[in-house]
């Protein structure tokens, strides 16, 4: 799409990648037939509910690391609004529907179809595991060890996201924290991805990747009481 619209403007290279990642979302729903993994949403048990709290708090500390409410108001105060939000948007529409769509749907049906356990967290490993590869692209025009953080922090965050589309049954309020994170006044230009110390990454997204894990291995507990028929 960009070599497409090389010359384009960015509204117009922003349309087309929201076009795109909206083509990618219908082939999904009609491939899988739903946004929902569960044909009812799994019941939260009381351990899921204190793992989820651990992890919203992580997220939010993520968040925080991350400037996420610092750009929010910079970007309703920057030059190009809608295409800051179209390219954020798009981002998060196609990965979504790309990494929490299809790769966390066929790796858990791989697990089902196989009978392995902890169903729920492996897929949820797996897809991240592709979900951070795919930010290696990176290597073409940034710092490597930006790149090899991004990918790290790309894993994890997409741990997280997968227990959210778990928990909820749907593919939105992923791809409205996806949103969040890319929603930022440069998202309309060209960037370089920051470098932070491997020290703080650590310190950060560690924690996250724990509770959420933790939170995955309690919902592949509540998951395995429930009848054949629930899975949709």
């Amino acid at each position: 799409m960009s070599m497409l619209f090389y010359n384009g403007t960015f509204l117009e290279q922003a349309v087309a990648d929201l076009v795109y990642a909206l083509l990618s979302f219908a082939i999904m729903l009609w491939a899988l037939k739903s946004t929902k993994v569960f044909v009812h949403r799994l019941a939260l048990t009381k351990p899921m509910i204190i793992w989820g709290i651990i992890s919203l708090v992580t997220l939010g500390i993520v968040f925080g690391f991350g400037g996420v409410p610092q750009h929010v108001i910079m970007v309703l105060q920057a030059k190009h609004l809608l295409v800051n939000t179209l390219v954020a948007l798009s981002a998060a529409i196609f990965e979504e529907s790309i990494n929490r769509g299809f790769f966390l749907s066929g790796f858990l049906a791989y697990a089902q179809y196989n009978s392995r356990s902890y169903k729920l967290t492996r897929s949820a490993i797996y897809s991240s595991i592709l979900f951070g590869t795919f930010h290696l692209v990176n290597l073409l025009g940034g710092n490597s060890s930006a790149v090899f953080q991004q990918v790290f922090w790309a894993f994890v965050i997409g741990v997280f996201l997968a227990a959210l589309r778990f928990t909820t049954n749907t593919l939105f309020w992923g791809m409205l924290i996806h949103f969040l994170l890319d929603w930022f006044p440069s998202a309309s230009t060209k960037f370089d991805i920051q470098q932070a110390s491997w020290g703080i990454i650590l310190a950060v997204f560690t924690p996250l990747l724990v509770a959420s894990v933790i939170y995955l291995v309690k919902a592949d507990q509540a998951y395995q009481k429930l009848p054949a028929e629930s899975v949709a």
